[in-house]
């Protein structure tokens, strides 16, 4: 099934295999049913973490506006591994929102030959189940390659007791989905 996102000048046609939402929204003004894109559904979810969010229009991002108030800084490069691509696209709009450079792998072969042509990228943010190559697998490759172990991982998982079995993989965080976006910010600044 195909979808629209309903967000008033958005309008971006959504394939189902690209991942969409299906919100029903409550307010003291009542309620409405909607249909948002990955990019709407990470501001969304971090609306109501709290968070202050400003998404210029896709036109406006592709013509190089930046809004008032919103600064672009450089960072570090990081590696999204990921099979699962609505997850990954949400995480790379997030950390590309946030400043970083981002590139992606849809498993662990894909990862090891990211590394291994990119030099630059100064953190892996790593998923443990994947077909192929899983995270766990990955990570064992990643430890015995000296140029490539420093990188520090940040490991994410659906998985129950993620924690408990990540943690003999020696990542530099554990965390679990749904992802809570303020401690992935908080744990990507610490280590970037």
């Amino acid at each position: 099934m195909d979808a629209q996102c309903s967000i008033p000048g958005c309008g971006e046609l959504i394939g189902s295999a690209n991942g969409w939402a299906h919100l029903n929204l409550l307010s003291p003004a009542g309620g409405r049913e909607g249909t948002v894109c990955s990019r709407h559904a990470y501001c969304l979810a971090s609306l109501l973490n709290g968070e202050d969010v400003v998404v210029p229009a896709q036109d406006a991002v592709t013509a190089g506006y930046v809004p008032y108030g919103i600064e672009t800084v450089c960072r570090s490069k990081i590696l999204v591994v990921d099979d699962d691509v609505a997850i990954a696209e949400a995480l790379s709009d997030l950390l590309q929102d946030e400043g970083y450079e981002v590139v992606r792998a849809g498993n662990g072969e894909e990862a090891l030959a990211t590394l291994h042509r990119d030099s630059a990228i100064r953190l892996i943010i790593l998923d443990l189940m994947m077909p192929g190559m899983d995270g766990a697998s990955f990570r064992c490759a990643q430890k015995e390659d000296p140029a490539l172990a420093v990188i520090p991982v940040i490991i994410i998982s659906a998985m129950n007791r993620a924690a408990d079995a990540a943690a003999l993989l020696g990542p530099a965080a554990v965390l679990t989905k749904p992802i809570n976006v303020p401690t992935l910010l908080d744990r990507v600044g610490m280590l970037c």
